[in-house]
């Protein structure tokens, strides 16, 4: 099963006051996060139960009452929806997973138009680039960078929808920063933040959150408490559907 990125080394061009969090600065993290949550503040996961009421910090994702943690939305977390909606879904996705892409291409516009326009549910879209795919969080933070220009949903829905006859979608670097030119973006300052590393903490933040969650895979989708590893067929758009009415219905 592949795993997440990890951090780059040292000896790697990133700087290392700017590297990515390492795993037990990581943890320092979330339990900041978890912190934050129950005092009002905002958190990357439910806070799962302390040592001393039987509970277990492992990356599983469930507490060992059998209970999966939820996600709850943070502040950098980008979110289509209504802050109304009866139903939160969380999608972890790699934009080089050749899964994300079909589902980003067939099966969300559907759900899209049955349920986010609809205001019924609030869709969050995380990052989580696996370590097998080498372009995948370079395309994470382009995406980011992107955001700081209001452009983060049409950046993303841009680098789906360029593909190659495999229908794998392009992301060498000289692409990503064609799509913020197709945008007209301000293309110095999306070049500075992309050959940068201003953006690898943001999105090693998914990732942190997501490996918290028991997330290994992609794409992965937190319908309500349920946790979801979308199956590679035709009929993902119809077997979520079920599974969002029964929640939508509790």
């Amino acid at each position: 099963m592949r795993t997440p990125r990890m951090p780059h080394s040292p000896t790697q061009r990133r700087s290392p006051a700017l590297r990515l969090i390492q795993p037990r600065v990581a943890a320092v993290l979330v339990v900041l996060l978890v912190a934050g949550g129950m005092t009002g503040g905002n958190c990357a996961i439910v806070a799962p139960p302390t040592s001393g009421s039987g509970g277990t910090s492992s990356t599983s994702g469930v507490d060992d009452d059998g209970s999966i943690r939820r996600p709850a939305i943070l502040d950098s977390d980008h979110v289509l929806g209504d802050d109304d909606a009866t139903l939160v879904i969380v999608l972890y996705e790699d934009y080089q997973s050749q899964a994300c892409g079909e589902f980003a291409r067939v099966g969300f516009p559907t759900l899209q138009e049955q349920y986010v326009d609809t205001g019924k549910v609030r869709w969050v879209f995380r990052h989580f680039p696996l370590s097998s795919n080498a372009q995948a969080e370079p395309a994470a933070r382009a995406a980011e960078c992107a955001d700081d220009q209001g452009q983060f949903f049409a950046y993303r829905d841009l680098i789906y929808e360029t593909t190659d006859t495999n229908n794998a979608t392009i992301l060498t670097d000289d692409t990503l920063r064609e799509h913020a030119e197709t945008l007209e973006l301000d293309q110095a300052q999306f070049d500075t933040c992309f050959d940068g590393d201003f953006k690898d903490s943001r999105v090693q933040l998914d990732v942190n959150s997501g490996t918290a969650l028991g997330v290994t895979n992609v794409p992965t989708l937190f319908i309500g408490s349920e946790r979801v590893l979308l199956p590679d067929d035709a009929n993902t758009a119809e077997k979520l559907i079920k599974i969002i009415e029964r929640h939508l219905d509790e």
